[in-house]
């Protein structure tokens, strides 16, 4: 009888499961036209991108901001007085419980700089939560100098996930932010002529620290790797030390105003004397003394102390011409005898120039007062720390010189985007020296509501924001700061505005979808037209490659949803640094976010390995020219040179992620830094100064067997005009070439032109038009566009010019 009666309720109930499980099913088929349904929708787009304070917004901890010595202490430019002692190298680490107690054996090995998934032997579940640990603790031993200084501070330049550090079992203090230097008093736990045991705990994943502490927000980083991800160093100095130094440049005057902030450790007040002297770098002679000014510093206290020289006839730092200079610092206390003693002193290298974005009719960015047109790419190094490939790769510094200045300068990129988190100081040491711009981004991604940062305080990400600011100001590479990437919570607006002032010769990128905290702050914009559909970023419908015909290419292109460029600031400048939705992995195959996007542009035909890359190779390519030529953006930026790039059917059996990354780099073979070779060729094209493109990707353009005008345009990044030929080609499946009459043409300084080219269309089906554009000097090497016309789709192979 209890049988009889459940049978009904059973049987409903499994019909209420199956409905459930059949609206699932046609969700998921229809998940695309459902988002592009919701963001069309403005309640609904409202509602997401509104993000409302956290209870937390105000909360505050008491980090280990550095206060005395330890700015930039993981180079010595030249220091004679100071003593710096690098505690990078090989450390013991170990897994445990939260506590304050040291695990008494270590049993594991790990670099530092570095991250914990390179440790021998190996953890497991690392970058997660897991009942394994709480925390990982790492220990070095090192040796300290027989005589004794004043001040010691122990520096770690940026650790994951909240330090707290012990000497010699003196518990020295605790750091929270994952992005910032900290600094630590070291100076009664030392031990002067023996050896010293330093011991930092560190949180195993982002959930050991408080929510509002803004420890990164990126939704396509999978797992967050603790580690000592930069160096680690021990700084001693006498009483007076310098703490910071902030080098300012007037490119038009040749001078140079140097803010020195000194730090009194004692607790009498002391008579000091700073002086400085600048030279070029590297240095061939002996500095020579500039100004020296006396100051009474207050006892424990900081004091600023402000002087200008000048440089005559100084070279200006650019890409081209990445000049250096050192600025010695020296500080000196007056003794009983009323003799100066030297107490510390510091070598700080800058560039002389001036980066500046500028709104209005003449908008773009400029350098050293000559506006300067931005070509360049992405790093997302976060997103690589979670790559099976990267191991120790980021600390190597001959792999990131080669990184950032073997395929950059081949492809004539000036310019890089270190996308949602900023990278060890040494990177920005050789942008410096190589001669890269840097837009330097904060790892903040918030388009909705429900991500990290709704929690975050605004007090602990204004000390982050400073404190990030304070650490790389000297950086002649960084060109503007970069506060988040899509970002919609207003927290960002109102973080730059609490700390713009100090670094007044900077401006502040807002992450594209509100408005610029400063009159002349730039836009960034993603005109991802081709990602079918707009189901994620803003596109009102399909676009196709024809569509590029006949577009303006002029910002705003992404005007309505949550991915909305902010558009009540026409006269702002913009930079558009992701615009191709087109990635592929090792394999030859889209990535799953990409997948869509190459289904719209071949109409959902499976390619093959090889003509995946070739369509990627080929749009990609022709999309970055599109772009630049329309002249709307003050840079173009393609995305991404370095990322994630894992195909799950590639990955070792022990890498503990098994999914296929999203978004993907170029890179076959990430260690020799191997490019694929279609997109090494086509990039080194349409990156060149010197740039011709063909307008026109529609088949209808291009009329079977007739005389037509081919539209072009060309442009010139340099400041001189150069005066050029161009050329038509057309070549067919089974490689015969044909060729239009030479065309010379002079483009101007900074100029662009429109011009039609006569041609000869084929009676064939299908055929491939190619524009050459050369120097009528040779004083650039020529250039290339390429147009399919009439295949069945663009991953087709073509042949590679030149035809002569």
């Amino acid at each position: 009888m209890l049988l009889k009666r459940l049978k009904w309720p059973l049987r409903i109930f499994a019909g209420l499961i199956a409905l459930v499980v059949l609206l699932a099913i046609v969700a998921y088929f229809n998940r695309v036209r459902i988002l592009v349904a919701l963001m069309k929708n403005d309640a609904f787009v409202e509602w997401a991108g509104t993000f409302e304070p956290g209870e937390n917004y105000t909360a505050s901890l008491q980090g280990s901001y550095p206060v005395a010595a330890c700015q930039n202490s993981h180079v010595d430019f030249g220091e004679a007085v100071r003593r710096t002692v690098s505690l990078d190298g090989v450390w013991d680490v170990e897994e445990g419980p939260l506590s304050d107690t040291a695990p008494e054996a270590f049993a594991h090995r790990a670099p530092v700089p570095g991250l914990i998934t390179e440790a021998t032997p190996s953890f497991s579940e690392m970058g997660k939560k897991s009942k394994q640990r709480d925390v990982f603790w790492y220990r070095t031993r090192f040796n300290a100098p027989n005589t004794p200084s004043a001040q010691a501070h122990i520096c770690l330049h940026k650790a994951a996930y909240g330090a707290k550090v012990w000497l010699n079992g003196q518990e020295l203090g605790e750091h929270f932010g994952p992005f910032t230097l900290s600094e630590y008093d070291a100076s009664t736990a030392i031990k002067y002529g023996g050896e010293n045991e330093l011991i930092v705990r560190l949180g195993a994943d982002r959930s050991q620290l408080p929510d509002f502490v803004p420890a990164g927000d990126d939704d396509e980083v999978a797992r967050w790797y603790p580690g000592l991800w930069d160096s680690v160093s021990l700084v001693m100095t006498g009483d007076a030390s310098i703490a910071n130094v902030k080098v300012e440049t007037d490119v038009d005057t040749g001078q140079v105003t140097v803010i020195t902030e000194l730090h009194n450790s004692s607790d009498t007040a002391l008579s000091a004397r700073v002086s400085q002297s600048a030279a070029s770098w590297p240095v061939s002679q002996e500095f020579v003394p500039q100004i020296s000014d006396e100051v009474t510093l207050a006892p424990g206290s900081n004091t600023s102390v402000t002087q200008t020289f000048t440089i005559e006839d100084a070279k200006l730092w650019s890409p081209e011409t990445p000049h250096l200079y050192l600025v010695s610092t020296r500080v000196e206390t007056a003794n009983a005898d009323g003799q100066w003693v030297a107490t510390d002193d510091r070598a700080t290298r800058f560039g002389m120039r001036k980066a500046e974005w500028r709104s209005g009719d003449d908008k773009g960015f400029y350098l050293n007062n000559r506006k300067y047109y931005l070509r360049g790419t992405n790093v997302a190094l976060h997103r690589f720390f979670g790559d099976a490939e990267r191991k120790t790769l980021p600390w190597n510094e001959d792999w990131v010189r080669e990184l950032l200045s073997g395929h950059p300068k081949d492809f004539h990129w000036n310019s890089i985007r270190t996308h949602n988190g900023r990278v060890p100081n040494f990177w920005y040491d050789i942008a410096d020296e190589v001669g890269l711009i840097i837009a330097d981004e904060y790892s903040f991604w918030s388009v909705a509501r429900g991500t990290e940062s709704a929690d975050w305080s605004i007090v602990e990400l204004e000390k982050e924001f400073r404190g990030w600011v304070r650490e790389s100001w000297n950086h002649p590479s960084i060109g503007w700061w970069d506060a988040a990437n899509e970002n919609n919570n207003p927290m960002s607006t109102e973080v730059i505005a609490r700390v713009r002032s100090i670094d007044p010769t900077r401006q502040w990128e807002n992450g594209g979808y509100q408005r610029p905290e400063g009159p002349n702050d730039p836009i960034e914009e993603h005109p991802y037209k081709l990602n079918s559909g707009g189901a994620l970023n803003l596109n009102d419908r399909a676009y196709t490659l024809d569509d590029f015909s006949t577009m303006d290419g002029q910002p705003p292109q992404a005007v309505w949803g949550l991915f909305a460029t902010y558009a009540d600031a026409p006269e702002h400048p913009f930079i558009n640094n992701e615009y191709a939705f087109l990635w592929i992995t090792q394999l030859g195959r889209p990535t799953p976010l990409a997948q869509s996007a190459f289904d719209t542009m071949t109409g959902g035909l499976d390619l093959s390995p090889d003509e995946y890359r070739e369509a990627y190779a080929y749009v990609t390519s022709e999309l970055t020219a599109y772009w630049r030529a329309m002249r709307g953006y003050a840079g173009v930026q393609h995305f991404v040179y370095l990322s994630k790039c894992n195909d799950e059917d590639l990955l070792p059996d022990a890498w503990e992620i098994r999914t296929t990354s999203a978004t993907c780099d170029s890179f076959l073979d990430v260690t020799n830094l191997e490019l694929e070779p279609r997109w090494e060729r086509y990039a080194k094209d349409v990156f060149a100064p010197q740039l011709v493109y063909l307008k026109e990707w529609r088949d209808q353009a291009y009329p079977r067997g007739q005389d037509v005008d081919v539209p072009l345009i060309l442009i010139n990044d340099d400041y001189e005009a150069v005066a050029g030929n161009v050329r038509l080609y057309v070549t067919d499946a089974a490689g015969n070439v044909s060729s239009s009459d030479i065309l010379p043409v002079t483009i101007p300084p900074l100029g662009r032109v429109e011009l039609n080219a006569p041609l000869n269309i084929p009676d064939l089906d299908a055929f491939t038009v190619y524009a050459k554009l050369s120097s009528q000097t040779e004083a650039f090497a020529p250039v290339w566009s390429r147009r399919k016309i009439g295949f069945e789709h663009p991953g087709v192979q073509i042949q590679d010019p030149p035809f002569e």
